[in-house]
């Protein structure tokens, strides 16, 4: 069975929501499990994209979080102006 683009959207859409749920709760695995699952059905889905970035910028996944960042400004998504500052000056080991 296809799927149509409008389902595909759809479930794009509600994975994204229940990511953007999830992150706000602070329960960041089951964040990053849903904007996946977003971007399993549309890869170039900038927002789950930029997302993902705040969310390993969250975990101090400063490597993962520039990738995904990367991906988003690409995509027309980019992450606010001090996620993106804080990207380029982590903090130096053992502060937070």
């Amino acid at each position: 069975m296809e799927i149509t683009a409008a389902y595909q959207r759809t479930q794009t859409n509600l994975s994204f929501e229940w990511g953007q749920l999830r992150l706000q709760q602070g329960r960041l695995a089951s964040a990053v499990a849903a904007f996946r699952k977003a971007l399993d059905m549309d890869p170039n889905h900038g927002p789950s994209h930029r997302s993902l970035a705040e969310v390993y910028l969250r975990q101090g996944s400063y490597a993962r979080a520039r990738e995904e960042a990367t991906r988003a400004e690409a995509l027309g998504s980019p992450l606010p102006a001090a996620m993106q500052e804080r990207l380029r000056r982590p903090p130096a080991a053992g502060r937070p």
